[in-house]
């Protein structure tokens, strides 16, 4: 894999065809160089499965490589795994919440809250801590930088989750900090993380990242073709 690629950026404003131009050159790919290494990556689950439909119709084919087309996350957390970053397995939604019920019960700030220990309040933590690892929190962790204090007592509580999260899933539980491993490889020019790189890489749809995500994306530009399409 070389050091640097070329990057392609198909720019336009809304529904000018940036798509179309994607799938083009991903239907070309497939014919010309079947046996290349390939991802097509895009927002969400609901835009994965309308483009798998779209590549079929558009591209007269038979058949399709699904796995190929893919959101950031799913494509993050199997480069990690093809890398061999892994070790540890990943915990399903409801352990998650159960294992933050379990660190609120430790945390003396949690006890003069006097948060009802439900699954809800379990819930309710997990989407704060997601949006921290959106925002770099445990990118940054995984770097020893230490975030700021915050003086809001809720927001506090919500750091020291998110710190304890973090440990436990270094130890146990690595396979929920799939997408920062990958992304910690790449911007570290990682060999095995290079080696389970695919040749090429399309990624459509991405106007707002997050910065964990925003991070992803300029790693990977630096070490594959990449074509992107982005709004004027």
């Amino acid at each position: 894999m070389p050091a640097s690629a070329d990057k392609v950026c198909v720019t336009g404003p809304p529904q000018s065809g940036k798509t179309y131009r994607l799938v083009e050159t991903y239907v070309e790919s497939l014919r010309e160089e079947p046996f290349k290494r390939r991802a097509f990556i895009v927002p969400n689950t609901s835009q994965r499965d309308y483009l798998r439909t779209v590549v079929v119709d558009q591209g007269g084919l038979a058949a399709l490589p699904e796995d190929e087309i893919v959101t950031l996350a799913e494509f993050l957390y199997r480069l990690a795994g093809e890398a061999g970053l892994l070790t540890g397995r990943r915990m399903a939604r409801v352990e998650e919440s159960l294992f933050l019920l379990e660190m609120l019960g430790q945390i003396p700030s949690a006890a003069k809250l006097k948060l009802p220990p439900s699954l809800a309040t379990a819930r309710h933590f997990l989407k704060g801590i997601e949006a921290m690892r959106h925002a770099g929190l445990f990118l940054s962790l995984m770097e020893r930088k230490q975030p700021a204090p915050i003086s809001d007592e809720v927001s506090s509580l919500l750091l020291a989750l998110a710190r304890d999260y973090y440990a436990e899933m270094s130890t146990r539980f690595d396979g929920l900090a799939g997408q920062e491993r990958a992304v910690h490889a790449l911007e570290n020019a990682a060999p095995e993380i290079l080696d389970a790189l695919p040749e090429v890489i399309l990624v459509d749809g991405f106007y707002d990242l997050y910065p964990l995500y925003q991070r992803a994306i300029a790693a990977l530009s630096k070490h594959c073709l990449l074509y992107t399409s982005r709004a004027h």
